[in-house]
């Protein structure tokens, strides 16, 4: 047994496949169209990698990440799917060219998360976490989304609609039922306000709409400076100015962010953006 074992694991190895079906590691899927059927009877979250056999960091997400005991603890609660687009078709818009990249999806194909890179055991079983809790969310999106006949009905349940549809990262949904609240801000209860003004600025900011998420983004990010997404506001705002050719603006928000926080990610992503557009600015 020990000589058909040993070369039938090599043989995965270098097929860039993962161990389907090891008693000890996480349970795979023979394909997506599966995961997906199972999720829908389970109702648990499908887990599907991308990899390729050329790419390095999908090795290292196959030997370093998978193989952890947290990570295969936490997989039981997913329908795990891992698939090379380069040699099995890959029905829907999961895949970019960029690999490994991890895509949690509902039943129905909708992604609740992702993470577009390889990440260490910890990072990823706290991605696993948020994506479950990102299907509550969508699902309550989508609920209270019934029972609505038009956002302007009902102007504090549509903006909680676009609220949760921007933390899941529907951007498109978000901004349908984001815009009706934002236009009609003034009717909102405060505390609702700078909610609406951040998800709304922020998902136009990533929807590519610079000139439109600017002047949201800062109203946000001025009247509202001690509000839980503050930070994320001007991270975003900074991001929108750099696209619309004011660098200089950007970096000054930018290296602002970097030094209240130097350690969460806004602070950490700001401090590699102020290095980039001081080489583009050509500052020492």
């Amino acid at each position: 047994m020990r000589r058909t074992v040993g070369p039938l694991l090599l043989l995965a190895a270098l097929s860039g496949l993962p161990a389907a079906g090891h008693a000890e590691g996480i349970k795979w899927h023979k394909s997506l169209a599966e995961a997906l059927q199972a999720s829908k009877d389970s109702g648990k979250v499908v887990m599907l990698t991308l990899y390729t056999v050329w790419c390095g960091y999908c090795d290292m997400l196959k030997t370093q990440t998978w193989p952890n005991e947290a990570v295969i603890a936490k997989s039981a609660e997913f329908e795990c799917a891992a698939v090379d687009p380069e040699k099995t078709k890959l029905e829907g818009p999961y895949d970019n060219g960029q690999y490994p990249r991890t895509l949690f999806l509902r039943f129905d194909g909708e992604v609740v998360n992702e993470v577009p890179e390889y990440v260490p055991p910890e990072v990823l079983v706290k991605e696993m976490t948020r994506a479950q809790e990102n299907l509550a969310k969508l699902n309550q999106a989508e609920e209270i989304a019934r029972k609505l006949v038009r956002p302007e009905d009902d102007l504090a349940s549509a903006s909680r609609v676009g609220i949760l549809y921007a933390e899941v990262g529907n951007v498109k949904k978000a901004l349908q039922w984001l815009k009706p609240a934002y236009e009609a801000r003034e009717k909102l209860a405060e505390e609702l306000r700078p909610e609406v003004l951040v998800a709304y600025g922020v998902s136009l900011w990533l929807d590519l709409q610079y000139e439109k998420a600017i002047p949201i983004l800062r109203e946000a990010a001025e009247k509202y400076p001690n509000h839980p997404g503050s930070r994320e506001a001007r991270f975003a705002l900074a991001g929108a100015l750099f696209r619309t050719d004011k660098a200089a603006e950007a970096r000054d928000i930018w290296r602002k962010l970097a030094d209240e926080k130097a350690d969460d990610s806004i602070g950490k992503a700001s401090a590699q953006n102020v290095k980039i557009v001081d080489e583009l600015l050509g500052n020492p």
